[in-house]
């Protein structure tokens, strides 16, 4: 039995070793035509599954631009991830990959505001599309609107407290935004923010905005039409220098007071300001000066507003106008007095006066016209004899104060001489 089996191996062998390179031959010329009939025809296929694929939008000016609507949500996330079923002839099916597989999303077929399932289309130039996963999407829209919004530019970053900075031109100034409506109405500025960290000179930069609604809160742009995406800011950075204002009579007032009044004190505030510009200029100024306030003969205090005379080539003044207070009082004189009236509160009903009559004269000293009041009328003088007994005093004369204010007196003789006796009894 076993002698036989290793026969029929022998007979075998036989058969495939004879002419065994023509066999070998034949065998790669099968394969070949088999490959040949296979590449050819379309009709032998696989189905094969692409996934991890990203859509992009199309005719999204259709919708905008012949429907009037627009999306009000994101779809981006949405576009993502996506996998895609399809028949490729085996002919094509090593070639077929991401790269030429395309998943679009057609926004012509919207028509309507409102949310939406969308259908997702796929293409390839390898096979037939048989399935898309997830077959649609669900995007809200909503009529398109636009409008235009002021750009606001702001200092931003670290300022040096010896430097100005300062915002000099925007451009554009205004943003035309376009979108959904809701979206769009929400919008009151476009926000720019300048960076001024380690500038000292004068610069141009462009920017990015931020676009904030009624509250501050910030606005995402992506869903959004915008007529600019980044804004030119031109700023000025200069030194700056505090400079005390001049308050010299002859600074700050032109004309004359009333006759027999002076200025007498000239306050302004603030006292100061603070100026920006070139360096060469600060380093020559030391005051700064106001326009000039004309008088005609005033004769009472007062305080105005005035402007600061500043030059034109300042970048920043901090204050363009002050306020300056005037004093204005009566110029003083001094006169002797000889019509002195004394007079003695306090005297005790149980005692006599008797007084040495002296001359009496008293220097005034105060403003013009109650010296004059004084010299036509005379002057009350009195001594206090509150509190005191019988006896012999040399006491100091006085004036009521509350009677003439704003003057000094200055009696010659200073003190009388007096006596205080008890009234006999009856």
């Amino acid at each position: 039995m076993k002698n036989k089996f290793y026969g029929f191996l022998r007979s075998i062998w036989g058969m495939l070793s004879h002419n065994f390179g023509l066999k070998i031959l034949s065998l790669v010329l099968a394969i070949l035509l088999w490959s040949s009939v296979v590449s050819s025809n379309t009709s032998i296929t696989r189905n094969r599954v692409i996934s991890g694929l990203s859509a992009y939008i199309t005719n999204q000016s259709v919708l905008n631009n012949t429907y009037g609507l627009a999306m009000m949500t994101d779809p981006e996330e949405l576009l993502e991830n996506i996998s895609v079923q399809i028949q490729v002839p085996l002919s094509y099916y090593g070639l077929l990959s991401e790269e030429n597989v395309q998943v679009t999303l057609d926004l012509s077929s919207v028509r309507s505001a409102g949310t939406q399932e969308v259908p997702l289309k796929a293409t390839t130039t390898y096979g037939k599309v048989l399935k898309i996963m997830p077959e649609t999407v669900s995007i809200t829209f909503e009529s398109i609107d636009s409008r235009s919004v002021p750009v606001n530019a702001f200092i931003s970053g670290e300022e040096q407290e010896t430097l100005w900075y300062s915002i000099t031109r925007k451009n554009p100034e205004e943003l035309v935004i376009s979108g959904a409506s809701s979206l769009v109405q929400s919008i009151v500025s476009a926000d720019v923010y300048v960076d001024v960290t380690d500038r000292t000179d004068p610069f141009v930069t462009a920017a990015r905005y931020v676009l904030r609604d009624a509250e501050g809160n910030e606005v995402s742009q992506d869903m959004l039409n915008r007529s600019a995406t980044s804004v030119t800011v031109s700023a000025d950075v200069y030194p700056t220098k505090e400079l005390p204002i001049s308050n010299e009579i002859s600074d700050v007032i032109q004309g004359q007071v009333a006759e027999g009044y002076q200025i007498t004190e000239i306050s302004i505030q603030p006292e100061s300001v603070t100026v920006a510009a070139e360096e060469e200029l600060l380093e020559g100024l030391t005051e700064l000066l106001v326009q000039p306030i004309l008088i005609d003969s005033p004769n009472q205090s007062f305080s105005q507003r005035v402007r600061i005379s500043s030059l034109t080539d300042f970048k920043y003044i901090s204050t363009e106008q002050v306020y300056v207070n005037v004093t204005i009082e009566e110029m003083e004189t001094s006169s002797v007095i000889t019509d002195v009236r004394v007079a003695f509160p306090g005297l005790e009903e149980d005692l006599n006066l008797t007084w040495t009559r002296e001359e009496i004269s008293v220097k005034v000293t105060g403003p013009i016209s109650k010296v004059k009041e004084l010299e036509a009328s005379g002057l009350d003088a009195m001594i206090d004899l509150n509190g005191l007994t019988a006896g012999e005093y040399r006491l100091a004369l006085e004036v009521d104060e509350e009677l003439y204010p704003g003057l000094t007196f200055e009696f010659t003789p200073a003190t009388l001489s007096l006596r205080l006796e008890e009234k006999p009894e009856e």
